[in-house]
């Protein structure tokens, strides 16, 4: 697809980020910065990748791929504050002042033998239980009435010291060496915090963001992020948010002064009641549930526990939540929200062009790259039919819906610059000679016309 000019709503985007930047106290968008942002979003939403010669050769020529790269790496834009930023200016679009918060991480598999991209590492790879390597990110969502918006991120790299150290215990443990004399446990890193520190630092930086004029309802994680600190984190930030996670079905639990047991074995012959949820905006499926306000050992705290399971499953998935005057259902349906943040990264990959094509070196450039293709993500929200549909509170395009209608608006404005020049017949011949000059003409190397190569001849020439 081609484009010639940055898309009339990105544009108007990329303003309204610059107003709150100047509100807020921070270094304003210069005129440069502001086109040179809403170029490469448009540039993304129309190439589907974040690769300067592409958007080169897209907008034919219009902007140059040294540019572009120049911009990017060096230019003095307040990145940290886009994300927030762009997100208000979607919120406030749509007059939302309340929500849900979930987390999750996500990974982009890399090649084995990349040395320069930020934070590559070897993970397990869930379907097929190998090992790759890959970048991961720890995201936060907004889910609203009326959309759901990626508000934060991080990258998530291991301590390799730690790392190191936890395979030659593991080794050790297994030739029956004692704990005394193996090596001890390195002190942490904090250039390395866990999946739930970052979670922590993008909540408090949530919460500063939207300056209270925001109300959390509930905050959702997997059963990864239940911890004691994960908690305190919500309620220390968010005090009067539900946080709602997982256990583990062999977590020990105790009701009363009785003795601990483990979940499973407390819900092994519970009473079920039956409702219907939706999940990932699919048709609403059947589920079986059961509850009961029970102390757990290892967060040394009383939470209402939610035992639920599918009509396809036969084992119960153990959801807690902190505030016990929820109902057991409530819970069960807020919890719902939280696989929509599984819709976001697929979709995000897909159309946000990092998940594609992305490979820009260094810590700087990883975080940068992130960015611009967040903010993909929020431009495609504010298109004006997706935005007109948000307001009516009738249900939204997809994502690959809006993409195309992208890509088909800028090609048609492109064209239709040929139609207002004072003379189009000689601008199109201009067009065409600029699509022309952009191609990459590369000879072939499976055809031998224009090769010098040695004439072979067979056995019985030889003879004669």
């Amino acid at each position: 697809m081609l484009f010639r000019e940055v898309l009339p709503h990105v544009r108007s985007h990329i303003e309204n980020i610059n107003d709150h930047l100047v509100k807020s106290g921070h270094k304003k968008l210069s005129k440069t910065q502001r086109y040179w942002l809403g170029f490469c979003i448009t540039g993304i939403l129309v190439t589907g990748s974040i690769l300067w010669t592409r958007m080169q050769s897209s907008s034919l020529g219009s902007y140059k791929a040294r540019a572009l790269s120049w911009m990017f790496h060096s230019s003095k834009i307040a990145w940290s504050y886009l994300i927030h930023f762009s997100a208000m200016v979607v919120l406030d679009a749509l007059k939302v002042t309340e929500g849900d918060l979930v987390v999750d991480d996500t990974d982009r598999k890399r090649s084995k033998n990349t040395t320069k991209l930020h934070g590559v590492q070897k993970i397990l790879d869930k379907k097929t239980h190998g090992f790759v390597m890959a970048q991961e990110l720890v995201f936060i969502i907004l889910v609203t009435k009326y959309v759901t918006i990626p508000v934060g991120f991080d990258f998530f790299v291991v301590d390799p010291k730690l790392k190191a150290w936890k395979e030659e215990d593991k080794t050790l443990k297994e030739m029956g060496i004692k704990k005394s004399a193996r090596p001890k446990k390195p002190l942490k890193d904090k250039q390395f915090p866990t999946k739930v520190e970052i979670f922590g630092r993008l909540l408090r930086r949530f919460k500063t963001m939207t300056q209270s004029r925001f109300v959390l309802k509930s905050i959702l994680a997997d059963a990864a992020y239940m911890s004691r600190f994960f908690i305190k984190e919500c309620r220390s930030t968010f005090g009067n948010a539900q946080v709602i996670s997982q256990l583990k079905s062999t977590q020990m639990v105790r009701v009363g002064n009785k003795p601990f047991k483990s979940l499973e074995k407390m819900f092994e012959n519970a009473v079920t009641q039956m409702t219907t949820i939706n999940l990932r905006g699919a048709a609403p499926v059947t589920v079986y549930f059961a509850a009961a306000r029970v102390f757990v050992k290892s967060l040394n705290r009383k939470l209402l526990v939610v035992a639920i399971k599918y009509d396809d499953t036969k084992e119960f998935r153990y959801l807690a939540a902190t505030d016990m005057s929820w109902r057991a259902l409530d819970v069960v349906r807020k919890y719902a929200n939280r696989w929509l943040i599984e819709v976001f990264n697929q979709d995000w990959k897909e159309y946000g062009g990092w998940g594609r094509a992305a490979c820009q070196q260094g810590l700087d450039g990883a975080r940068r790259g992130v960015i611009l293709s967040v903010l993909v993500d929020h431009a495609l929200l504010i298109q004006p039919e997706q935005l007109r549909l948000a307001q009516a509170n009738q249900p939204l395009l997809t994502a690959g819906t809006i993409s195309r209608k992208v890509q088909t608006q800028s090609l048609l404005g492109a064209i239709e610059t040929l139609f207002d020049s004072e003379n189009p017949k000689e601008a199109f011949k201009q067009f065409s000679l600029d699509i022309e000059n952009l191609i990459d003409f590369r000879e072939s190397k499976k055809h031998f016309a224009g090769r010098d190569l040695e004439h072979f001849e067979g056995y019985s020439a030889h003879l004669n």
